[in-house]
């Protein structure tokens, strides 16, 4: 159970009770502990308007977490999963990973240091900023997974968009670093491995009783937590094998370690241009590899792009287009899109009318597209077809308030024709299960006739109204 008083964050699971200041709560690793990862996420969520209060007193690191959990939003996270292996001599283990909006799975399935199988987590955060929990041998695969969770802030370029754990190439082990404690009765150990650092306990009777792991980030980005599972001389050792040219570990965290050549950034800037800005498409399709961008050009290409889609929104006719922009847009945090469509609504031809109301629908499930659609409804002298289009589209909108209200604007009004096409929208209406209409309807109290001839008809118009708001409030 968590609960907060001012600006101090309690934690009471029935056996152990811990309280930190917001500060340190957001500086530590791992600081819920055994908690389900959807609480943690949950209470983080939660901490950040208690962290906004007291701002001023927090951290430089506390201040970038802050900004993560501010800025990520989970559900934008793609799911994935991925099957690798691991290798000691001749011994191959086999792991899944999982990523989801709830964090991360590891599934030990070959039982390397776990129970076969069994489903090891990882918050979203603790491995943006500390790196991988269990291995995850494959540089590529580490890419991916960073461009997925980038992909999940709202806004792109943000303090803790680019404040990630070092992604480099892990160094070849020719001959395997080894430490050992104790004596023949009972030792501890400490191995590097290819991908990444083992250590554990063992004693002449009962053989291995633990085996931990570290990656190198983890290793690298939790230094006193690693000293104190693996000892100072390993992580000194590990410190200087997983730099190039043997310099001194910086912890940027944004920075790609590789000893390759400048790469010329035309390609990286057509590949971040022809995704959108959305740079786990271009590792999901394949072309992480060609990828070299710094934070300074994707902060430059992302203002071009604004440009280019702010601009082709105002020109383009075909509603897939406007509908892709819209989205574009909204993930990179410009929020004016639907405000643009709407002006250009009120002087386009009736077929770009059509368009940018299938956008807005698809896109926001806008009431403003409804309101595009009606006015389609308003025009004098049109043919058939867009009367037809716009009755047949309202029969797909049955949540939406515009719709309502324009159903009962026209049985309330003497149009006879739109009394019946009315009609027809609420009986398809009352066949995707939306109760109350159906017996309504059967009742034959909605009918132009009863109209006409009953002074109570209007009491029906009531009840119809109050089956909408029922509809809106189940409970």
């Amino acid at each position: 159970m968590i609960h907060f008083e001012g600006d101090t964050i309690y934690q009471n699971n029935g056996k152990t009770k811990k309280s930190w200041a917001v500060s340190a709560f957001l500086e530590t690793y791992n600081v819920l502990g055994e908690e389900p990862l959807e609480t943690q996420n949950r209470l983080f969520k939660e901490i950040i308007p208690i962290a906004e209060e007291y701002y001023d007193t927090l951290s430089e690191t506390a201040r970038i977490r802050y900004d993560f959990w501010k800025q990520i939003e989970l559900n934008r996270i793609t799911p994935q999963t991925f099957t690798y292996t691991t290798q000691v001599a001749t011994t191959i283990k086999q792991w899944e990973l999982t990523i989801s909006p709830e964090g991360l799975y590891y599934r030990d399935i070959s039982g390397s240091y776990k129970q076969p199988n069994q489903l090891l987590p990882q918050l979203i955060s603790d491995f943006w900023f500390y790196g991988p929990l269990w291995p995850i041998p494959d540089l590529y695969t580490r890419k991916l997974l960073v461009a997925t969770i980038r992909n999940a802030f709202m806004q792109v370029g943000s303090i803790a968009s680019y404040k990630h754990f070092q992604l480099f190439e892990y160094p070849v082990i020719a001959n395997t670093k080894q430490w050992t404690s104790g004596d023949y009765h009972a030792s501890s150990f400490v191995i590097v491995r290819d991908y990444g650092i083992e250590y554990g306990d063992q004693n002449f009777h009962d053989g291995l009783l633990f085996l931990g792991f570290f990656s190198f980030e983890h290793c690298l980005n939790c230094m006193d937590l690693a000293t104190k599972q693996l000892g100072q001389q390993a992580v000194s050792e590990i410190n200087r094998l997983t730099q190039p040219d043997n310099k001194p570990v910086t912890n940027t965290s944004a920075n790609i370690i590789s000893t390759k050549p400048t790469i010329s950034n035309e390609r990286s800037k057509q590949l971040y241009m022809d995704n959108g800005g959305q740079i786990h498409y271009i590792y999901l399709d394949g072309f992480g590899d060609e990828y070299h961008a710094t934070q300074a050009d994707e902060a430059q290409w992302k203002q071009e792009l604004i440009q280019k889609y702010t601009e082709r929104l105002q020109e383009e006719t075909n509603e897939t287009l406007l509908a892709s922009l819209l989205r574009s847009l909204a993930y990179h945090n410009v929020t004016n899109g639907e405000a643009i469509l709407l002006n250009r609504a009120s002087t386009e031809s009736l077929r770009n009318r059509q368009a940018i109301f299938m956008a807005l629908w698809k896109e926001n499930k806008s009431e403003n597209a409804v309101t595009i659609l009606l006015d389609i409804l308003k025009e004098k002298n049109i043919d058939s077809y867009w009367h037809d289009y716009a009755w047949t589209s309202l029969t797909r909108m049955p949540d939406s308030q515009t719709a309502r209200n324009w159903i009962v604007e026209c049985l309330k009004g003497n149009n006879e024709r739109f009394f019946q096409k009315a009609l027809d929208v609420l009986f398809v209406w009352s066949l995707n299960g939306k109760s109350g209409l159906t017996e309504l309807l059967a009742s034959g109290q909605l009918s132009w006739q009863n109209k006409i001839n009953n002074p109570e008809f209007y009491q029906t118009i009531t009840t119809l109204q109050q089956i909408f708001t029922e509809q809106n409030n189940p409970n």
